[in-house]
């Protein structure tokens, strides 16, 4: 009996069990750490080493095919681990906020088991962007975050794009501000559709 190879921190799926890890990559946006690295230096002509956050425990990753997160043996990490877009916009906004540009995330991005309980479990999908969105949320949101910018400039931060998007979703939740179909619009999306077009004024 042939042993099973080990790649990193995980064994690498083979046969039915490759074809539905790529599915599940597909369907839930991820990324390895090598696409994320390569794809955000294509965005910003910067270098982040997300390697390095990996391997300090900064960003979760995933094995192929699961959605447990990676824990220990930090040392064999491998940049084929798999992350979600939420998770690497989470740790730009904390390292990097003004770094303008973040990964764009899916309709269908479950809730990943962190090792909490629960594994998988999908989250509310977000508005698709048709007919049915209220016509005039785009605009809205382009006059909130000029507000939001300034009031933030004037207590001394330089917001994000992303921080300024969350505090949209925030306000937009708190007025009762939905889709036709009834959904919430959330701050990734927001930041896609919404915020198109809008540049932070120049100081």
């Amino acid at each position: 009996m042939s042993k099973a190879i080990i790649i990193g921190r995980y064994i690498p799926p083979k046969g039915k069990a490759l074809i539905k890890a790529k599915k599940l990559k597909k369907d839930e946006g991820r990324l390895t750490i090598n696409e994320a690295m390569s794809l955000l230096q294509e965005k910003t002509d910067e270098f982040f080493n997300l390697s390095k956050a990996v391997k300090a425990g900064e960003i979760l990753t995933y094995a192929p095919g699961s959605r447990k997160a990676l824990k220990g043996d930090t040392d064999n990490c491998s940049d084929n681990e798999e992350a979600y877009p939420a998770d690497l916009n989470a740790w730009l906004d904390a390292n990097f906020p003004r770094a303008t540009w973040r990964f764009p995330a899916l309709a269908t991005e479950p809730t990943p088991d962190t090792g909490k309980g629960g594994e998988g479990k999908p989250k509310q999908s977000e508005p698709q962007d048709n007919d049915n969105l209220k016509a005039d949320w785009k605009q809205t949101a382009k006059e909130k975050a000029g507000v939001i910018y300034e009031r933030e400039k004037k207590t001394g931060c330089d917001p994000s794009y992303a921080s300024i998007a969350k505090t949209i979703e925030k306000e937009f939740a708190k007025e009762g501000v939905l889709t036709a179909k009834g959904k919430r619009l959330n701050a990734d999306y927001i930041l896609r559709h919404g915020l198109t077009g809008w540049k932070r004024p120049k100081t």
